[in-house]
């Protein structure tokens, strides 16, 4: 019976930390801010209709936008569009607006006619998956993630969200996999690293778990996720006093946060055993 309480505790940890961290991140974002574009390929030279209007318009476009003016910005792409429908560019930075003022299915119209036009930008399948995930259609975030990464292989941020999608979907193996990409690219990206040990401690390989969240706490000693899993990890693997100094570093780095409630939780389970 005792056996059995404890492994519902740890089932309800754990669902905690899964939900946190996926609250985290369910709204999948760039790393790097938006930057229109002039152009997504320098194939895509043969244009229709009145390709040198369609240009000034996105180039107008782009202007007004680095000056704050969205709307302006928007107006200028959709008369580029008008000039030209087949302007990928206008395409995409209509996309990127309508995603940032939260139009999703405005924004994946146009990510979806960027990558019909122009199928090798990595950038526009990038951001045809982030519009995918926000969506709730995680499955085409996946397909749209994964050829981001087969047309760019260094793409780091592509990795991230695949990895995100694939955990959201129960694929943990695959979502391991995506994250170590990530590292290889980016050694010391603690996101990587923290999103890696969750996908390892979900799959069951505490050991991996803790040393990736070691990790983490060592290049960002302010991470209270990495801690909470740490406190959850050493409390499977019956480490009581790492648990509790992890819980406690938890709540000190964020005492008013969600996750500091879970680990005063998780403190006052362990003093009741003791």
């Amino acid at each position: 019976m005792h056996i059995a309480k404890q492994r519902a505790v740890f089932a309800i940890a754990l669902l905690l930390l899964i939900l946190y961290s996926c609250r985290r991140y369910q709204n999948l974002t760039p790393s790097y801010p938006f930057s229109p574009q002039i152009t997504l390929s320098p194939l895509q030279e043969e244009r229709t209709y009145d390709a040198v209007k369609a240009r000034a318009y996105n180039e107008q476009g782009i202007n007004l936008y680095r000056k704050g003016d969205i709307e302006g910005a928007i107006f200028a792409w959709k008369a580029a569009l008008e000039a030209d429908p087949s302007y990928a560019e206008a395409h995409y930075n209509l996309g990127r607006a309508y995603y940032e003022q939260g139009r999703y299915p405005d924004a994946l119209f146009h990510f979806q006619e960027a990558v019909r036009i122009i199928p090798i930008s990595s950038t526009a399948y990038y951001n045809l998956g982030l519009t995918y995930a926000a969506l709730g259609r995680l499955d085409e975030a996946k397909g749209a993630f994964e050829i981001a990464v087969l047309l760019k292989p260094e793409y780091a941020d592509a990795y991230f969200n695949l990895g995100i999608v694939n955990y959201l979907l129960g694929n943990y193996d695959e979502a391991i996999f995506n994250f170590e990409n990530v590292l290889v690219i980016q050694p010391n990206n603690v996101y990587a690293l923290y999103n890696l040990g969750l996908a390892l401690y979900t799959r069951g390989d505490i050991k991996r778990a803790i040393e990736k969240w070691e990790l983490t706490v060592q290049l960002n000693p302010v991470y209270a996720e990495a801690f909470y899993g740490l406190g959850l990890a050493y409390l499977k693997q019956g480490e009581i006093e790492k648990a509790e100094s992890a819980f406690q570093s938890c709540i000190k780095i964020s005492p008013n946060s969600v996750i500091a409630n879970n680990a005063r939780r998780e403190l006052e389970r362990i003093r009741q055993h003791q």
